[in-house]
């Protein structure tokens, strides 16, 4: 499987997501409960389905 370093925003997420989502990743390398080559994630999304 080959891995892109490449991506695109398709939709504006406010600020407040991304700063959480910064500090979901920190929490994700600092754990000690990951294996050392896991790759963090963040996935923005919505539960409205008639957005």
């Amino acid at each position: 499987m080959q891995k892109t370093h490449t991506f695109a925003i398709l939709a504006p997420v406010p600020e407040m997501h991304l700063i959480s989502g910064l500090e979901a990743i920190a929490t994700q390398l600092d754990s000690d409960d990951l294996p050392s080559d896991h790759m963090p994630k963040v996935a923005f999304g919505s539960m409205d389905f008639e957005a």
